[in-house]
């Protein structure tokens, strides 16, 4: 029986072939874009085709001495306040047929009238969460006199605050806000809210950098009723 068995051996010469790579998954993995917290506190108006007046009422009530008769006047003004739309859209477009060449010839027929290519539902989850993370830009930081591209068609919160005498300022330059400055900065801003706003729900929106900057100087502060955990979504109660 031994003499049946064959042995045989080569000297394979690989050299000239590729590593392997699996190109029968099709499962594609998309950057996160976390969703945008500020959408979270805006009110939508979806009526608005081109302009819409938002009517505001407001009085201010006169006490005066007396248990009869009538010797005083309140005042009631009315003002308004006009929402006007840009029309803004995100377009793109991809040649399916550049693909025929390279993986998808795993899942298309040669030169076939390509219909579906196996991707779309990624292709347009990515591309919203690419929208999501640029209009997020869009509502703080645009700036139709001194914004370009994306920044340039509507004047964003920061334009519009920057253009009122009303608004609330810092104690202390956002520029130079350090671990040392930012706790008592944030609370000279809240001192300085109306009065008639603070049972209302107050959100306070930093960018990453001071939000790192104040979380250390809590941590720094020994705020031990700071909920660290809380913060690491990017959103915690301030002490």
């Amino acid at each position: 029986m031994k003499n049946n068995i064959k042995k045989f051996d080569f000297n394979l010469i690989v050299s000239s072939l590729p590593d392997y790579v699996n190109q029968t998954s099709f499962d594609w993995v998309l950057k996160t874009i976390l969703a945008d917290p500020t959408m979270n506190y805006i009110s939508l108006e979806t009526d608005v085709l081109s302009a819409k007046d938002i009517h505001i009422m407001t009085n201010t009530p006169t006490i005066v001495a007396g248990d009869g008769g009538f010797s005083a006047s309140g005042d009631v003004t009315l003002t308004k306040v006009t929402l006007s739309t840009v029309a803004l859209k995100s377009q793109m477009t991809y040649n399916q047929y550049l693909l025929q060449d390279k993986f998808t010839q795993l899942v298309l027929s040669p030169k076939a009238i390509i219909e579906n290519i196996g991707f779309e539902p990624a292709l347009m989850e990515q591309e919203s969460r690419q929208n999501t993370k640029v209009i997020n830009s869009q509502i703080w930081l645009s700036d139709t006199g001194l914004g370009s591209g994306n920044l340039s068609y509507f004047n964003g919160l920061i334009a519009q605050l920057g253009a009122t005498g009303a608004r609330v300022t810092a104690a202390t330059g956002a520029a130079n806000w350090t671990k040392a400055n930012i706790i008592a900065s944030i609370q000279t801003m809240y001192a300085a809210l109306n009065p008639d706003i603070l049972s209302s729900e107050l959100v306070c929106f930093l960018e990453p950098a001071y939000y790192n900057i104040l979380v250390e100087a809590l941590f720094s502060g020994n705020y031990f009723h700071f909920n660290a955990d809380i913060a690491v979504s990017g959103e915690f109660t301030f002490p």
